[in-house]
């Protein structure tokens, strides 16, 4: 079995905040989050204080129960309307959008990869490493 070293950890817990405030604190870092699900906002604020400890050769694996059910209900809905969804908004729903950018932040070049995981599995982003 292949050992696995936790070398960081990073967490970015809030109260409820609007889109506008995450944008903004996104915003102060150098990052344009106008394009960017919720999901992949809070994702970006919990990662980015250890963008000065990850190596580019770093493999991320992020595991979710969800990614951003609002942007979806937008995306939906657009659907229903005009019979297609907006790029953007498409492009936000893959779950692997998140993994996207947090790569492209911490210039990774190594392996990625999102994970659906609930109560029952939540260690199956570490089996994946």
């Amino acid at each position: 079995m292949k050992k696995i070293y936790l070398t960081a950890q990073s967490q970015f817990i809030s109260e409820p905040q609007e889109a506008k405030i995450l944008r903004q604190k996104l915003k102060d870092l150098g990052i344009d989050a106008r394009r960017l699900s919720r999901f992949t906002q809070l994702n970006l604020l919990a990662v980015l204080p250890l963008k000065e400890k990850i190596s580019s050769k770093t493999a991320l694996y992020l595991g979710s129960p969800f990614s951003s059910p609002s942007t979806f209900d937008k995306m939906f809905h657009n659907l229903m309307e005009q019979d297609l969804p907006s790029p953007l908004d498409f492009m936000a729903n893959i779950s692997n959008s998140a993994i996207f950018h947090i790569a492209q932040q911490f210039q990774l070049e190594n392996n990625s990869s999102f994970v659906f995981i609930n109560k029952n599995n939540y260690w199956q982003p570490l089996w994946l490493a």
